[in-house]
């Protein structure tokens, strides 16, 4: 019975020891700046620099790789403090571009999607950030861990047209980690618009594939596609698309040229174009409201044959309020990181959120902080009184 005992506590103590982590920080090798949002495999899970480049990587960690947009990836067979990351190309002046029918390219990719992404019932455990701020400044930082469920990994046109968001994903909320929201100074209260199809929408690949192909087709819309650097059957693209309303899309991919699939997506729509038009809000005060513009991100890994998601990530920018009272200019950041990937089953989550709102309002902030390592911004916002 002892010696029994005795293994039990050495297991214990194994995977204690096991779980302990250390702070990597990943830069650019050029100029020592930062690598945000760059990309760790290790063990099995998935793990993301924070706005520093910093995030915490278990000590006993081996064979990790990195990953970045712009970056060449890295392999370190062990744990390193430090990590420098070569840059795709040293100018633009330097790579010798060559065109791709970025049109034909997505519309081949949505055409495939189900045998090239996962899209069977899926369980992710996730890390939940949602950021707003208010004239450059920070109003609400929210970061939990829970989980996401999907029933076959694609937004359902069908069921979301019914407020059925639920029948075909779901998130749950385990740990409030951080949460502080300081309200917004601007008087200005909108009606409230019906926005839950976007909002839901941009959780999944093929509703924002989908977008942009719409928009290649409008009547007078201008695409184009430049091949920036490629290495083995790994294409660097940068795209654009101009619709007839002077609203520009552009953005970069990652392309496999041998699956035929997109294992990176970042976007970037401006709407600067479009001047404020004069709105009133729900007691009749009468404001201009400028449409904002923004970045949407979608990272993939492969998987058992197919590309599963890792991070998706959307930013709003330059939202303004003209007001009598003074201008107010908004900016919010929403990043979901899904660290596994395990089948499911198709009857969803325990405790499931609403999925359309500020869920964390009627939860405890939790004294476990678990993994999540703060950037210096979000500490000093954190610690102000």
């Amino acid at each position: 019975m002892r010696t029994s005992l005795f293994f039990v506590l050495v297991l214990l103590s194994v995977f204690s020891l096991a779980q302990e982590t250390r702070k990597m920080k990943v830069t650019d090798a050029q100029d020592g700046s930062p690598v945000a949002g760059a990309r760790l495999i290790c063990h099995g899970h998935v793990l993301y620099t924070n706005d520093d480049g910093e995030v915490l990587v278990p000590e006993n960690s081996v064979n990790m790789q990195i990953t970045s947009s712009r970056y060449q990836t890295a392999a370190l067979k062990t744990f390193q403090e430090n990590v420098a990351l070569q840059p795709l190309y040293q100018n633009i002046e330097s790579v010798a571009i060559r065109s791709v029918d970025i049109k034909k390219l997505f519309q081949q990719v949505m055409k495939n999607y189900t045998d090239l992404y996962d899209t069977s019932c899926a369980l992710y455990d996730m890390t939940f950030r949602q950021k707003s701020y208010e004239n450059d400044s920070l109003r609400l930082l929210m970061i939990a861990d829970g989980k996401f469920w999907t029933r076959d990994g694609l937004y359902n046109a069908r069921d979301a047209f019914r407020n059925r968001y639920s029948d075909f994903v779901q998130l749950q909320a385990d740990h409030i980690r951080y949460l502080k929201n300081e309200g917004n100074r601007n008087p200005i209260r909108p009606r409230k618009q019906d926005y839950s199809k976007d909002y839901v929408g941009d959780m999944f690949f093929n509703y924002e594939l989908s977008r942009m192909i719409r928009r290649t087709k409008m009547k007078n819309a201008v695409s184009a596609g430049k091949i920036l650097y490629e290495n083995g059957d790994s294409q660097y693209i940068y795209f654009t698309v101009k619709t007839h309303e002077n609203l520009i899309y552009k953005g970069y991919i990652t392309y496999n040229t041998n699956d035929g699939a997109i294992s990176y997506f970042e976007m970037t729509f401006d709407q600067n174009g479009y001047r404020p038009y004069k709105l009133k809000d729900e007691n009749g005060t009468e404001y201009e409201y400028q449409l904002p513009s923004g970045t949407l991100i979608f990272d993939f890994y492969k998987q058992d044959g197919k590309y599963v998601p890792t991070k998706i990530s959307v930013q709003g920018d330059g939202t303004k309020y003209l007001t009598h009272e003074g201008n107010f200019e908004y900016r919010m950041a929403r990043e979901m990181i899904l660290r596994n990937f395990r089948k499911a089953e198709k009857k969803g989550l325990e405790q499931p959120v609403d999925i359309i709102k500020a869920f964390w309002t009627s939860m405890k902030v939790s004294e476990d902080k678990g993994d999540v390592l703060l950037s210096e911004e979000e500490k000093k916002f954190i610690s102000e009184n």
